[in-house]
């Protein structure tokens, strides 16, 4: 379970992104998500709050990095748990180095709501 304190301080760790930055939540938790509702008031407008249905995977960008992930995994010979680590670290890196493979899931028009 995720605390207020812990949404929060993801909040302010955000503070320093660039302004129209994207914090979204599911409707799962609402005294939690008040909270940071709260701090995000109070950013000025850096910060924007999206609310996403309780499922919805092709909205959530979270999702897309998974669905990179486990298309690259699938791609190669696993044999055991160590090897499907090894392979999830090695996708994990490789999106590290790419930034422009990240900024192209949000070209898709599922994510719009996200652009500024």
């Amino acid at each position: 379970m995720i605390t207020t304190a812990p949404m929060a301080a993801a909040c302010m760790a955000s503070a320093n992104a660039p302004p129209n930055s994207v914090v979204h939540f599911s409707r799962a938790d609402t005294e939690p998500v008040r909270a940071v509702g709260d701090f995000i008031a109070r950013t000025g407008g850096r910060l924007r709050l999206f609310f996403l249905p309780a499922y919805a995977p092709d909205l959530n960008p979270d999702e897309w990095v998974n669905q990179n992930l486990k298309a690259r995994v699938a791609r190669e010979a696993v044999a055991d748990e160590q090897g499907l680590t090894a392979a999830m670290h090695s996708g994990m890196h490789r999106l590290q180095k790419r930034p422009d493979s990240i900024r192209a899931f949000f070209a898709d028009p599922h994510l719009s709501y996200i652009s500024p």
